[in-house]
């Protein structure tokens, strides 16, 4: 996402130039399957049951990979790649779709409302997911969003992987 200062041969900028103009569209769908089926198992499922069994340490895990895979989904949803985590949030905030959870997730950590914060990020995304017409689920949980994203892949490889490996 940076400038480049020195490239004599041009063969980091010939590789760069191929990447900016985006992913292959089964690509995309993997690695966005993966992200969406991660965040209702971290944020959706066990979030919740490691609260509700006093289980904090593994609570604050969940939602940090719950938050993670946030950032990525946002950016495979703008078909923008994600800069290392440290720039994520500040990057996401100048993506046209789903910007404002930035904010959400900037909060998540010390808000008393954790659980109404992470739902609330789940619809966001399944109304995302909607407009793009990659999911038509009426679910909450996100899992069958995932697996209805992994069916429209087409590429054989691909789709013998597993959903968790993309």
């Amino acid at each position: 996402n940076g400038e480049v200062f020195y490239d004599k041969l041009g063969e980091f900028s010939a590789m760069r130039q191929k990447l900016l103009t985006g992913e292959p569209e089964d690509t995309r769908l993997i690695r966005l399957a993966t992200r969406i089926l991660t965040m209702a198992q971290t944020g959706q499922y066990n979030f919740s049951r490691c609260i509700q069994r006093k289980e904090e340490a593994a609570a604050k895990h969940a939602l940090f990979l719950f938050a993670d895979a946030v950032g990525e989904a946002v950016f495979v949803l703008n078909r923008a790649y994600a800069p290392y985590y440290k720039w994520r949030y500040r990057a996401m905030k100048n993506l046209p779709k789903l910007s404002h959870i930035a904010d959400d997730l900037a909060t998540l950590f010390s808000s008393q409302n954790q659980q109404y914060l992470v739902e609330k990020i789940c619809t966001d995304i399944r109304e995302e997911l909607v407009k793009q017409n990659l999911s038509t689920s009426k679910e909450e949980f996100l899992e069958p969003h995932a697996f209805q994203i992994f069916s429209k892949i087409q590429d054989r490889e691909l789709k013998a992987m597993h959903i968790l490996e993309g």
